[in-house]
């Protein structure tokens, strides 16, 4: 009964450390490349990543089809 109430107690601290993690995102400008750098928790969190990259799309410079 012990080692369950361990595994329990492990358990409910990896939830709350998972819940606690910070998100957020970085986009770097590096020579010749974007460099992006994410952790996304929900819906709008992407929405707003994506709408950083589209407004950077022409910092690339045109593509070369």
């Amino acid at each position: 009964m012990s080692d369950n109430t361990t595994r329990e107690t492990a358990a409910a601290a990896a939830t709350a450390t998972t819940v606690a993690t910070a998100t957020g995102y970085r986009v770097s400008l590096v020579p010749g490349a974007l460099e992006v750098s994410a952790r996304l928790a929900n819906n709008e969190e992407l929405d707003v990543l994506v709408k950083v990259l589209e407004a950077n799309k022409g910092s690339l410079g045109k593509p070369s089809d």
